[in-house]
């Protein structure tokens, strides 16, 4: 068998070719492609296979940064529109798994080795009975449910990034206003995502032009430059908002924040409003304050995930 594996967002395109090993899976060959220079995933598909795998995959397996895993799904995100028989012909492949991407990800939290898990709060251990919330922002917001049962799991995925948006103050009050205004509905992704930081830095300036692209935002941000720096603590304060409403909803014994742009936030986390927004749950706090908190720190968690969620 030779198993390809893509994890595929609303920016990025990773793939990869995954081989079972003893305890979990192997990667090789594993390459990142922008999604907005290829038209589908086809040609995007076309163009790793001819890069870095000569040899045609038998089998494979995608995460895919949208709802349920239909036969056809397009992303949230971006225009890519997946036809699972399509693909299967259009590559010989025997199967084509889809699953959502954080679905795939909850699949690398399951099987994480323990020096995968960095603690933020409390112990990194996840316990074998532990129902786990796992969830973060990049150019969506994702979620997913893990629960855990000895030495077997289950993984629910989710779509609760798209829950309603919670204001928790004046400030998130005039934002959410802002985005109302823009969007109608307001759902937790508009704010706790990417492109949040950009409304939060309009709401702070009362400016609704957008002036640089998010990269540059962002790193403006991460800089603590002026408007910038001052949009990122309000980002990083609904983040721990949202993180601790998921957790309360799903009746969790530990959360697991992932993604490249948390890690990113490391080390701004400890210093912001983040962990008191997540405790701040009126008669819940004091157990908020006892769920510990921790970043998975795993290359291509989506890849891999994908791959186990294939072989099981």
């Amino acid at each position: 068998m030779r198993l390809l594996v893509a994890d595929i967002g609303g920016t990025r395109a990773r793939f990869a070719m995954a081989r079972r090993s003893e305890r979990t899976v192997e990667l090789d060959a594993a390459k990142t492609l922008a999604v907005d220079d290829y038209p589908d995933f086809e040609t995007a598909c076309r163009a790793y296979l001819q890069s870095v795998a000569p040899a045609r995959p038998t089998d494979a397996a995608l995460a895919l940064a949208c709802g349920p895993a239909e036969d056809v799904v397009k992303l949230t995100n971006n225009c890519w529109i997946f036809d699972r028989a399509a693909i299967e012909r259009a590559f010989g492949l025997q199967s084509c798994l889809f699953v959502n991407d954080f679905e795939a990800v909850a699949h690398t939290v399951a099987n994480a080795e323990p020096d995968d898990l960095v603690s933020l709060a409390g112990s990194a251990e996840i316990g074998p009975q532990d129902v786990v919330s796992i969830l973060g922002p990049g150019t969506g917001l994702g979620v997913a449910l893990l629960i855990r049962n000895g030495e077997s799991y289950r993984v629910v995925p989710t779509e609760a990034g798209h829950i309603g948006f919670a204001p928790q103050d004046a400030f998130e009050d005039g934002l959410t206003a802002r985005l109302r205004a823009q969007f109608g509905r307001v759902s937790a992704e508009r704010v706790v995502a990417g492109p949040g930081l950009a409304a939060h830095m309009a709401a702070l300036s009362d400016d609704s032009g957008k002036q640089s692209s998010d990269a540059a935002l962002w790193q403006a941000a991460l800089d603590g430059h002026g408007t910038a720096g001052a949009a990122l603590a309000r980002f990083l304060a609904a983040y721990g908002s949202f993180a601790g409403d998921i957790a309360l909803a799903h009746g969790s014994h530990h959360v697991v924040l992932v993604g490249g742009l948390t890690e990113r936030l490391l080390e701004q986390l400890p210093q912001s409003d983040f962990m008191e927004r997540f405790r701040e749950k009126g008669r819940f706090a004091s157990q908020m304050a006892d769920t510990p908190i921790s970043f998975l720190r795993k290359a291509e968690p989506g890849l891999t995930g994908a791959a186990l969620a294939f072989f099981r």
